[in-house]
């Protein structure tokens, strides 16, 4: 399943967050072929066919399983480059907390993705891939829970 198609199928089928409470994915706006362009020349590498199809679907998500989702970080403010030079946000939990895909001029698809954690600082391997994260974030708002299921935040 490409990023694109695990978003498209979240969207087709009833969420919840840990309290049962449906949760409505907002899709925010696709970006225009220029947009994905001018987006497309700030990285370090060349931007995956895969993600150029999920940039002209949508940008990302709000009211999902975490706070926001923005596969341009325009809306995450992330920045570490000791430990992640090419640190790209695509995901934050409201808290000042951070998923980030670390980008090198050699990447060929967006992964693996971390978790970097404010309090206590500490940068976590999440997923291989993006499609990985995605899958595993949306397995966490379908009942039933597994075992466990992190609640976001502190």
């Amino acid at each position: 399943m490409t990023p694109t198609e695990v978003i498209r199928d979240a969207t087709g089928r009833p969420l919840s967050n840990e309290d049962g409470n449906p949760l409505v994915l907002k899709l925010r706006p696709a970006l225009a072929d220029a947009e994905i362009e001018a987006f497309a020349k700030q990285l370090p590498c060349p931007l995956p066919a895969e993600i150029r199809e999920l940039l002209a679907y949508c940008a990302g998500f709000d009211e999902g399983p975490v706070d926001l989702v923005d596969f341009t970080g325009r809306d995450c403010s992330f920045e570490y480059p000791d430990a992640l030079p090419h640190g790209h946000p695509i995901a934050g939990d409201g808290f000042g907390n951070f998923w980030v895909v670390d980008l090198s001029p050699s990447s060929t698809q967006w992964g693996p993705i971390y978790f970097a954690c404010h309090d206590a600082p500490v940068i976590l391997y999440q997923s291989p891939t993006l499609e990985h994260f995605l899958v595993e974030l949306f397995r966490f708002s379908q009942p039933p829970y597994p075992r466990g299921t992190p609640k976001t935040g502190h």
